[in-house]
């Protein structure tokens, strides 16, 4: 999302009949989508991205100018140290991101690295290649302006365990690393780094959630005070539990459960994507009860700690919603906008993506003045 627009990065259709008629099987294709018009637009393809496969585990990261797109580098097309590019929102040109030393990382699986945008550079979290396997984790920070890498000490995440994946969120002036121990599955490993300086400080895992492997966790939500996340209380259950971290008093509290997004009998919720309003988070989920499969949106408000539900049997047109892991939304002048990959049948198996925006109901407050004496 860059503000006024929604950035994509697709693939082609095999045989281009879904990819404005044309392109060749499994090649990128950049497209932006702007809600005031309802109109997709294909964006420049000069000097853009080169990616191994369509698998390659691409992630998309926005800044306020520009769009960091990092995968897995084609082999034999793209440039020997190409770790990744960047996309000009405002000249609509590609440029590569190179390595400079830096290294590549293993970029398929669930060891791929993880990224966010700080505020002033790209921070990435992963495993490096089989070119260092003396080294089990890598930092670093990526510098727009000097096209420079520098390398943080990962000392304090030593135990980090990525196959299980960490959360990795930015508050603006920290970065939060939160993940499951290596050595003791039980234990969580935490802590914050200052982009700035490079230099870690120690964070509480007292109160925190426990991260599942078997469940995909939707992106953290930063509400200007507290990072609210998605967790489990144990790594084997299906029900989520959410959670928020005050980085001011290194706490965590849980947030309320009634209300809250609920699995039901032995079906899994598959929650799968978050937003935030400027005052509630969005949580978009899919109950996958056989007999009632729907999309809803959650909504909680972390000063009140309480939720309410959002439900429309319109919101998703689709009869099986089967919303992809990757599915994202956003929130913008009083509506959400939600894009994904929604099932069309059940039988046939075909998978088109489906852009929606709906607008949750009003809450009205009505206060009675008593008279004064």
């Amino acid at each position: 999302w860059t503000g006024t627009e929604w950035f994509c990065l697709g693939t082609f259709a095999p045989n281009g009949s879904a990819s404005f008629g044309y392109g060749e099987s499994f090649s990128y294709l950049p497209a932006r989508f702007n809600p005031t018009t309802g109109l997709w637009t294909q964006a420049n393809t000069n000097n853009g991205p080169q990616f191994s496969g369509v698998g390659s585990g691409v992630q998309l990261i926005a800044t306020p100018t520009e769009i960091y797109a990092i995968g897995q580098a084609e082999m034999f097309q793209a440039p020997q140290d190409a770790f990744g590019w960047r996309y000009n929102t405002g000249t609509g040109t590609w440029t590569m991101i190179s390595t400079n030393g830096f290294g590549r990382f293993m970029n398929s699986g669930p060891s791929a690295p993880s990224c966010v945008w700080t505020g002033s550079k790209l921070f990435v979290l992963g495993q490096p290649d089989f070119s260092s396997p003396e080294e089990p984790i890598r930092v670093g920070l990526y510098d727009p302006n000097t096209a420079t890498w520098s390398r943080p000490s990962t000392a304090p995440l030593a135990n980090l365990n990525l196959t299980t994946k960490p959360i990795i969120a930015s508050t603006g002036s920290e970065v939060i690393v939160y993940g499951k121990n290596m050595m003791h599955f039980e234990e969580m490993v935490a802590a914050r780094l200052n982009p700035a300086t490079g230099l870690w400080s120690a964070m509480s895992t007292n109160n925190g959630p426990q991260l599942s492997s078997m469940v995909y966790t939707p992106r953290p939500i930063w509400t200007g005070t507290e990072l609210f996340v998605e967790g489990r209380t144990n790594e084997v259950s299906s029900q989520p539990v959410y959670f928020l971290y005050n980085p001011q008093a290194d706490t965590w509290r849980q947030a309320a459960a009634s209300g809250s997004p609920q699995a039901t009998g032995f079906t899994t919720l598959n929650t799968v994507t978050t937003f935030w309003t400027g005052t509630e988070v969005g949580v978009v989920y899919v109950n996958d009860e056989p007999a009632n499969k729907k999309t809803y949106v959650a909504l909680y408000n972390p000063e009140t700690d309480a939720w309410r539900t959002f439900t429309d049997n319109s919101l998703i047109p689709d009869t099986e919603p089967t919303l992809g892991s990757w599915s994202k939304s956003v929130w913008r002048d009083g509506e959400g906008l939600v894009l994904g990959k929604f099932k069309e049948n059940s039988t046939a198996g075909f998978a088109k993506l489906v852009n929606y925006r709906f607008a949750p109901p009003r809450l009205v407050y009505l206060f009675q003045k008593l008279p004064t004496e």
